[in-house]
């Protein structure tokens, strides 16, 4: 099991959180319980088909660069991988 990558970071220290800043690499949001994550796309699309899916250009999530998961947590999501 991977730690929680959100829970490293004390005090929810957003300056230090490579997850909730975006960066170079950094090219798509993930909305996880209303907290913004930016991750790049070619990560989870090599990690997850269903993400591969989701951003290629016939879903809107693709073309937005946006993928909103409601009632997920970060915990759970952390712990599938």
């Amino acid at each position: 099991m991977v730690a929680n990558p959100l829970c490293c970071f004390e005090d929810n220290n957003e300056v230090d959180n490579p997850f909730t800043n975006s960066n170079n690499s950094a090219n798509v949001m993930v909305v996880v319980e209303e907290t913004l994550l930016y991750v790049n796309d070619d990560i989870l699309k090599v990690l997850s088909p269903v993400f591969n899916a989701m951003l290629s250009d016939n879903f809107k999530e693709g073309q937005q660069k946006k993928i909103e998961l409601p009632g997920k947590k970060t915990v759970t999501l952390v712990q599938q991988s």
